[in-house]
């Protein structure tokens, strides 16, 4: 694309010729750092670079959860709090306790976002340069000082993300999950 060598590439993304081989065969995983800068350097939405959609190599790990009228976790998050309820969708933070179904309670707070404890479980969202949400970008990520987000799973890790330099941000501190029998247990 636009003639440049494996080696341009490399240089023009803080990579090498080396790297770009791996991900044009296949060897290597595009990490979300290199595809938000190759999404800046082309000039194309980030979308564009993992294929969000159908062929999607980002995943949701988690979404907004509303609880119906009678649902008992309805009483759970309190919005003056800065509060938030979401549902866990993958498997990204199963060595930490959390599968898919469970409901978390999230601090939103700007407190808590500012200073989440070392290994806490985060809610965090992929977004554009100019801040926006990029849909289906929720994820899960247990919070490495002082800036690593990483996944903790006996079957689907994926790489860790710098928040110093991609453009992820944490929207909340989970503060405690319920499973779907109803236990509650606290991070």
């Amino acid at each position: 694309m636009r003639g440049w060598s494996q080696e341009d590439l490399g240089r023009r993304l803080g990579s090498n010729k080396f790297k770009i081989s791996r991900l044009e065969t296949g060897e290597q995983k595009l990490d979300l750092e290199l595809a938000l800068r190759i999404a800046s350097e082309f000039e194309v939405s980030l979308a564009e670079v993992v294929a969000i959609g159908p062929a999607s190599g980002l995943r949701e790990d988690a979404t907004a959860y509303t609880p119906g009228p009678n649902d008992p976790l309805a009483r759970l998050a309190d919005p003056s709090r800065k509060q938030a309820l979401f549902i866990v969708k993958s498997r990204a933070l199963d060595e930490v306790g959390l599968a898919p179904g469970d409901v978390l309670l999230v601090d939103c707070s700007a407190s808590a976002i500012a200073h989440p404890p070392p290994l806490s479980v985060v809610v965090c969202e992929a977004v554009n340069d100019d801040g926006t949400k990029i849909p289906d970008a929720t994820m899960l990520r247990q919070f490495v000082p002082p800036n690593l987000l990483v996944t903790n799973s006996r079957t689907s890790n994926a790489s860790p993300i710098n928040t110093g330099t991609a453009n992820v941000r944490i929207v909340g501190v989970v503060t405690s999950r319920h499973h779907a029998i109803g236990t509650t247990f606290r991070t």
